[in-house]
């Protein structure tokens, strides 16, 4: 594997595991929207052209996350439910290698909840 491939899990809600390729620098977000499996891209929608491809995933507890700024955490509410504290919007987060290994659940995603 090429040292800007990053490999991680994805599980989506129905408990299924599927492998995720990004690369080193991508968002999360874009890694899941450009999936060769379609569970995983449709779980990325293009919410605007100015955001981009979103998503609600869940970080496994064994990788170390930033603290959601006050900001990303009403954003995160404003088109989610169940928030977590291991929750993330997807286009937060950039691979690095750090994230090769790394288990991401999909969570439910509302963008109609924000209209």
């Amino acid at each position: 594997m090429l040292d800007s491939t990053v490999a991680l899990t994805a599980v989506l809600p129905d408990g299924r595991r599927l492998p995720l390729l990004g690369r080193v620098g991508q968002r999360l977000s874009d890694a899941l929207a450009r999936s060769a499996y379609e569970e995983l891209s449709h779980a990325a929608p293009k919410l605007s052209p100015r955001h981009g491809h979103e998503a609600h995933v869940r970080v496994a507890h064994n990788h170390a996350l930033p603290p959601l700024e006050e900001n990303e955490q009403e954003e995160l509410r404003t088109i989610a439910d169940n928030v977590m504290p291991d929750s993330r919007l997807a286009s937060t987060l950039t691979l690095t290698p750090d994230w090769n290994g790394a288990v991401v659940a999909l969570a439910p995603l509302h963008p109609w909840k924000s209209l």
